[in-house]
């Protein structure tokens, strides 16, 4: 199910949103109002307790034909936390059936598999604040479980969002995202730990809005 915050019959450009299970909806609407009228921002409404599972090939099957149903704009995926990993595996699937997106933007360390991660079947460094619950977990280790796969490379560029104070990442682990594409790969440090996606709203959201509509030189 896709919800709109609110649609927008003008916009230019749709991103298309994928929360984690702490995703501030405040965020998502902050965004949209900055955005407007160019971006119209929209939201995957997960079925009740389904990103607690930690099956991302279910959730992606299930937000597939939605997301598919959006035509007519240029489209970027953004995901935060275990979100991330549904919006990665949407534009897999999106890209395997000929479809094509303008990139996707991952925010947050719960998505990105770190070097030390890929391919590593021992246990899984966990955050000091706030801890990894089960779902990170199994999102972690589907994801170091896809890496070594050739079809798990997206061809949209990724956009990828850090906070510089994160105790559980950092710059050269989510770089590691550099590997899942063919396309550009965008690193952006933020102030802030985890949270940021609040603390630095304004910041991370006009970040966001030059990358879709990039402003007038």
């Amino acid at each position: 199910m896709i919800v709109g915050f609110p649609r927008r019959p003008g916009a230019r450009a749709r991103l298309v949103c994928f929360p984690g299970s702490e995703s501030p909806e405040e965020f998502h609407r902050a965004a949209s109002r900055m955005m407007a009228p160019e971006v119209e921002v929209l939201a995957v409404k997960f079925p009740h307790d389904a990103l607690a599972e930690g099956d991302v090939r279910a959730l992606a099957v299930h937000a597939l034909p939605s997301v598919r149903s959006l035509t007519g704009l240029p489209m970027r995926l953004f995901g935060h936390g275990p979100g991330a990993f549904v919006a990665f595996e949407v534009a897999r699937l999106l890209e395997a059936k000929g479809g094509v997106l303008e990139g996707l933007i991952v925010a947050c360390d719960d998505a990105r598999p770190a070097c030390d991660e890929i391919g590593y079947k021992g246990p899984i460094r966990r955050r000091s604040s706030p801890p990894l619950d089960h779902y990170d977990l199994a999102y972690l280790r589907w994801f170091s479980q896809q890496t070594g796969k050739p079809e798990t490379t997206l061809t949209c560029p990724i956009l990828a969002l850090i906070g510089d104070d994160d105790p559980g990442t950092s710059i050269e682990r989510m770089s590691a995202l550099r590997q899942r594409t063919s396309g550009e790969f965008v690193l952006e440090v933020f102030g802030g730990g985890p949270g940021f996606l609040e603390s630095c709203a304004a910041t991370v959201v006009t970040t966001i809005r030059d990358r879709i509509i990039p402003p007038p030189t």
